[in-house]
This record gives structure tokens, sequence and C-alpha cells, in this order.
């Protein structure tokens, strides 16, 4: 899923408890929970070329300046994600940021072990790939985006 859509999933789950600490687990959880259901990624092309059919545990990314406009749509991604939970969801504000971090970490981190490739993350990415589903909607543009806006919409009306 994109992080937008793992933002208002972790923040309609989290929003309504008064402890920071347990917001940012469950928002967790939701990540990994939710990566089981087929969704769609956009694809950082350069990201990607630059990762593709590297082992696990070796450095594979460099930023450069040719990342900076998927870098900049990953930041756009997370932006929206963190606007749309503060406007749809009520409760302390500490809270509702820690649900949403804790919902898109996994994915962060997932990134960073590309560029940092310690031992725990490695391990973290692998177990992140374990639990994705195995139907790929990435080429299925409207049915992915469009369950990940129906899963936004429903998240919103359901935790309003």
């Amino acid at each position: 899923m994109i992080l937008v859509t793992h933002a208002v999933v972790g923040a309609a789950f989290g929003h309504r408890l008064s402890s920071a600490a347990i917001a940012f687990v469950i928002g967790i959880i939701s990540h990994y929970v939710f990566d089981m259901i087929p969704h769609w990624h956009y694809k950082p092309t350069k990201i990607r070329e630059a990762t593709k059919d590297k082992p696990f545990g070796v450095k594979t990314l460099t930023l450069g300046r040719e990342h900076i406009p998927e870098l900049a749509a990953i930041g756009l991604d997370l932006t929206a994600g963190l606007i749309l939970s503060f406007i749809f969801f009520d409760g302390a504000p500490l809270v509702i940021l820690a649900s949403v971090i804790g919902a898109v970490l996994p994915d962060l981190v997932v990134g960073f072990t590309k560029i940092y490739p310690l031992k725990p993350l490695v391990w973290h990415d692998r177990f992140h790939r374990w639990m994705h589903s195995d139907i790929d909607l990435d080429e299925k543009h409207i049915i992915g985006i469009g369950s990940q806006t129906a899963i936004i919409i429903l998240f919103i009306l359901l935790a309003a």
C-alpha cells in the first residue's frame, strides 16, 4: 500500500487512544495486516533500478540528484497521509501522529535498508516481504488505486 493509505488506517485505529505508545504499536501492526491485502504501489523507477536484483544485506543505493523527484513523491504521499489523518480524526495530536508514524514506519525502514543494510533492518525487510500479499496489483492501476481509495474512505467513515 502507499503511505497515505497506511497513515489513514493507522490513524483510524489509534485516534481514540490516550497513549501515544500504544497508538504507535497499533499503527505498526496495522501496517503488516494491511500489507496482506492485495494492493498497488507507485514505482520509484530510479530507486528500484538501483536496487533491482541486489542481494539482501548489501548497500544498494546511494542517493543523488536523480532521486529527488521520487523522494519528493514519497514525501508528498506521507504528507497527504498526515494531513488527511489530522483533518478526519479527532483525538490528541500526539496520539494521531504516533499512530501515523507507526503505520508508515515499516515502509520507511525498508527504504532505509537499501542505504544502510544493517542486519536487524535486513531481517525486517525479509519479514516485511513475507507479510506482503502474493497478488500484485502494480500493473492494474484502476483496481489498485481504486481499492486503496475505497479503504481510505471506508476507514474515514467508520472511525470518524
